[in-house]
């Protein structure tokens, strides 16, 4: 069974392929960043996040999200 994966903001698709090749990946479709209280929300439950460099990660999204075992901010891709 694949770890699950949650990318917060949508990103290349070249980048979402390679990681659907190991992971269970959902994207957020949306085009904007989530507020805090949908941040938490939507992570809970995954192994990896991938997010903006302006999420909020501290000692409150652990608590959220005690499943994920790593964040990966996220500030440009080209």
């Amino acid at each position: 069974m694949k770890q699950k994966v949650c990318v917060t903001r949508p990103i290349i698709e070249d980048g979402i392929d390679l990681l659907k090749d190991y992971f269970d990946v959902t994207v957020n479709p949306e085009e904007k960043d989530l507020s805090k209280e949908d941040f938490l929300k939507n992570i809970k439950g995954y192994d990896g996040v991938l997010c903006m460099l302006t999420s909020p990660i501290n000692h409150e999204t652990f608590e959220a999200a005690p499943s994920v075992k790593v964040f990966c901010k996220l500030c440009c891709w080209f």
